[in-house]
């Protein structure tokens, strides 16, 4: 991409607001074809300004209608003990706004909630072992945790005896994108 022209382009048709608003994959589709280089100055300072006022970029916080529930379920009616709940793509960065358990064994199953990097080095932020809601202050570790794409979002979830037939713990989690 070498001229300004090039990177209005693709927003032609898009607004600020509205129906028609430019949306964060369309925004993040015409970034990656400028370079960083001195002649794309001006591109690159077009782009930054473009995400800024579109929402579809942040210094400061939260991305505007990012918001995502995310929901996983171990057990013998689940995916196994160890389940990831998300990955991000390159690139992004979300924050995990909120955790809730819900618990559907006979017993109280402990849910480590954890990231987890490619090596399989994990880093626990929340461990719960009575079910409901263990996002207290009690339990909080400077949240919000943030998650790129070279940490996967996992939780574990144990119950002593194991998860009888039918029986489960799921966990959901809120994110929303800051990068």
């Amino acid at each position: 991409m070498g001229k300004e022209s090039d990177l209005y382009n693709p927003y032609n048709t898009k607004t600020l607001g509205g129906d028609t608003r430019l949306d964060v994959s369309t925004y993040e589709n015409v970034q990656d074809s400028i370079n960083v280089e001195k002649v794309n100055r001006q591109l690159l300072e077009l782009t930054d300004l473009i995400g800024r006022v579109t929402n579809n970029r942040s210094n400061s916080g939260p991305i505007p209608n990012t918001s995502i529930n995310v929901t996983g379920s171990t057990g013998s009616s689940g995916s196994g003990n160890d389940v990831e709940l998300y990955q991000p793509a390159k690139g992004e960065v979300w924050a995990i706004q909120g955790l809730g358990i819900e618990n559907n064994a006979t017993g109280n199953p402990t849910i480590y909630a954890f990231l987890e990097d490619a090596a399989g080095v994990r880093c626990y932020f929340v461990v719960d072992g009575v079910g409901g809601s263990p996002w207290s202050s009690d339990d909080e570790f400077g949240a919000p945790i943030y998650v790129d794409s070279n940490m996967s979002f996992r939780f574990y979830a144990f119950l002593s005896g194991g998860f009888g037939t039918g029986e489960s713990a799921t966990v959901t989690a809120n994110l929303i994108r800051v990068r």
